[in-house]
C-alpha cells in the first residue's frame, strides 16, 4: 500500500541536548510499529515531532508523501493523524457514551467543540447510536456504555480513549505508553483489541513492556541516545547486537547467563541479588502507625479499616491492583485526603488533622505517582525551589546517590527522561533529611534497565532514610522490600517479611 508516514534526518534540540538526532523512519499504511528504547531515548519527543507539537531543527516530516514539518498539531489531526497520551484525557463528567459521541461528532463536522443545542439533538440521534454502540462493542466496552467515566478504573479509561481515537476514524493512530501504570489482566485485554484492529488502521506505539508487544506489531524499531539504532521484525531485532549492547546494556560477547538475563527481562522479570536473603539490622523504632482508617469520597469509602506500621531503617512496599486503595491511603497519610475515621501517627504524635505541609514540616515527604516537576525550570532551579522551606540543606548530602544528576544540574525538567525525572524527585525529597519518604509507583513507566536503577538506589537509601512505596512491580518487590502489604478492594489482606515467599512471588495470590 506505500509508506504513509515517515521521517528523513529528523533532529530536536533542547538548548546544547539533542533528543532526537537525525532519525529516519518510514511506516507502511495499515501497519502496526512499536518505538522501543531506554528512558531519554528520544521516543516521546519523536512522537511529538511525528504529530506537530515540536518542529525539528533538522529533518523533514512527510504524511502521505506531503512535506509536513511545519504544520500545525491540529492541522494534523484535521487530515488524520490521531494520539493518545502517557496521562490519560478524557472527559471524566460525561458518560462513556457521550466522551464516544463527542468524538465522532467532532470529526464528522470538523468542529472544535460543538454548540449545545446542537450536540443535544445530534447525540441522540439513531446514526450516532448505531456508530457508537458498534465500536463500544469492538472494544468489549459495551457494559459501561452509561457509566460517568470519572468513576472507571485507570485500565477502562486507557480503553475508552484508544475506542475516542478509534471512532474519529484517523489514517495513523499514534499511542504513547497504553500499558502504563494498569496490571497484566488490563494490558492482556487491550492487547485482544489491537490484534483485532490490527491492520486496518496504521498504528504507531511506544511501550516499555516488551514482552507483550512480540504478537501485535509488524515492525520494531529501537531508539539511543536520540538515534533509531535497529529496525525490523520483532524477534530478528530483539536479538540484535546493538540493540543487546545499548537497549539491555549487555555486550555482544555475553555468556549464557547473560543471554538468559535478557530473556528473563523480557519476561518482565528482575534478577534478585545475591545477598537479598540477607536480613537487614533489627528496625530501632515504631515510625508511622496507621490504626482501623476509613477514608472515602462524598459518601464513597474506598479504603476500609487499614491498620499497618513502618519501622525505622526499613523498605516497606504497599503492592495490590490498580483501584484498590494505595494512592488514597497515602494520599491521606501525608495530608492532602481527610481521613473519616481511624488514626495517623507519626513519630508517637498523632497527625491524623494535619495538613499537607504541616505534615511535610513533621518530616514525611511524598512523592506523588505523576512524577511532576518545574518543567520550565532547570535541575538545579527545581532543587533551589525545592529546598525554599529547608534552610540547611546540602546537595552533596544526596547528589552521592544520583550522579547521574550531577551532569544534568543545567537542563530544563522538560528536557528529562521518565528515569531522570523520577530520580530529580527522589533527590528533592531527600533534602533536609526526612525521617520518611512515601513513593507513589516510582517504576510506572521506566524502561527495565532504568527499574534496575533504581532498585539498586533504593538499597542504598535505607542508609539514609525510611522508604514506604507503593509498587505493582512484583520483581522489584522480591528484590528490595523488607516487608510488604497487600491491598484489595481497599483493605490490607496479607502482610509477609517472608524473603523466600516474597523472592518466589507467592505473595502474588494475594494480589
Amino acid at each position: 500500500m506505500g509508506t504513509i508516514i515517515s521521517t528523513k534526518g529528523v533532529v530536536k534540540q533542547f538548548a546544547a541536548f539533542k533528543a532526537v538526532a537525525g532519525v529516519d523512519l518510514d511506516v507502511e499504511e495499515n501497519e502496526t510499529v512499536a518505538i522501543i528504547g531506554p528512558n531519554g531515548a528520544g521516543k516521546t519527543t519523536f512522537l511529538n515531532i511525528l504529530t506537530g507539537l515540536y518542529i525539528p531543527e533538522e529533518g523533514r516530516v512527510f504524511f502521505r508523501g506531503k512535506d509536513v514539518t511545519n504544520q500545525k498539531p491540529e492541522a494534523r489531526v484535521a487530515s488524520g493523524v490521531l494520539r493518545t497520551f502517557q496521562i490519560v484525557q478524557v472527559f471524566d463528567n460525561l458518560t462513556v457514551f457521550e466522551n464516544m459521541a463527542l468524538s465522532y461528532y467532532r470529526k464528522k463536522e470538523k468542529s472544535a467543540m460543538p454548540a449545545n443545542m446542537f450536540f443535544v439533538n445530534f447525540y441522540k440521534s439513531k446514526e450516532i447510536a448505531k456508530v457508537v454502540d458498534e465500536t463500544l462493542a469492538l472494544f468489549d466496552i459495551v457494559s459501561i456504555r452509561e457509566t460517568q467515566v470519572g468513576n472507571l478504573s485507570l485500565g477502562l479509561k486507557k480503553k475508552l480513549e484508544i475506542a475516542m481515537s478509534w471512532i474519529a476514524d484517523p489514517d495513523v493512530l499514534i499511542l504513547d505508553e497504553p500499558f502504563a501504570g494498569i496490571g497484566d489482566q488490563e494490558i492482556d485485554e487491550i492487547l485482544g483489541i489491537m490484534q483485532r484492529i490490527q491492520h486496518k488502521k496504521t498504528i504507531i506505539l511506544v511501550e516499555h513492556k516488551v514482552s507483550k508487544l512480540g504478537g501485535i506489531v509488524d515492525k520494531l524499531a529501537v531508539m539511543h541516545d536520540g538515534k533509531l539504532i535497529a529496525v525490523g521484525p520483532f524477534e530478528a531485532t530483539m536479538n540484535d547486537p546493538a540493540v543487546r549492547e545499548s537497549y539491555w546494556k549487555i555486550s555482544c560477547e555475553e555468556n549464557e547467563e547473560a543471554q538468559a538475563n535478557i530473556q528473563n527481562i523480557l519476561k518482565g522479570n528482575v534478577s534478585v541479588d545475591g545477598n537479598a536473603s540477607e536480613k537487614a539490622d533489627a528496625p530501632k523504632k515504631e515510625l508511622l502507625k496507621v490504626e482501623h482508617l476509613d477514608v472515602g469520597y462524598g459518601q464513597l469509602k474506598v479504603v476500609f479499616d487499614v491498620s499497618l506500621n513502618v519501622n525505622q531503617g526499613e523498605i516497606v512496599m504497599l503492592a495490590g491492583r490498580n483501584g484498590a486503595g494505595k494512592t488514597t491511603l497515602f494520599r491521606t497519610i501525608s495530608g492532602f485526603l481527610p481521613k473519616m475515621t481511624g488514626k495517623v501517627s507519626f513519630n508517637g504524635e498523632d497527625i491524623s488533622a494535619l495538613e499537607a505541609f504541616k505534615v511535610a514540616q513533621k518530616g514525611i515527604k511524598y512523592i506523588h505517582q505523576d512524577k511532576t516537576v518545574f518543567r520550565s525550570l532547570t535541575v538545579r532551579q527545581n532543587f533551589e525551589l525545592s529546598s525554599y522551606a529547608t534552610k540547611d540543606y546540602d546537595l552533596e548530602e544526596v547528589l552521592p546517590f544520583f550522579p547521574k544528576l550531577r551532569i544534568l544540574m543545567d537542563r530544563k525538567a522538560e528536557a528529562l527522561s521518565g528515569g531522570e525525572r523520577q530520580m530529580l524527585l527522589m533527590a528533592m525529597a531527600l533534602l533536609g533529611n526526612p525521617p520518611l519518604v512515601l513513593m507513589d509507583e516510582p517504576t510506572e513507566g521506566l524502561a527495565p534497565h532504568v527499574i534496575e536503577d533504581l532498585a539498586s538506589i533504593f538499597q542504598q537509601l535505607k542508609k539514609k532514610t525510611t522508604l514506604f512505596i507503593v509498587e505493582q512491580n512484583l520483581p522489584l518487590v522480591a528484590r528490595v522490600a523488607d516487608r510488604v502489604y497487600s491491598m484489595k478492594e481497599g483493605k490490607i489482606v496479607a502482610e509477609t517479611t517472608d524473603r523466600n515467599e516474597i523472592c518466589n512471588l507467592a505473595f502474588e495470590r494475594y494480589l
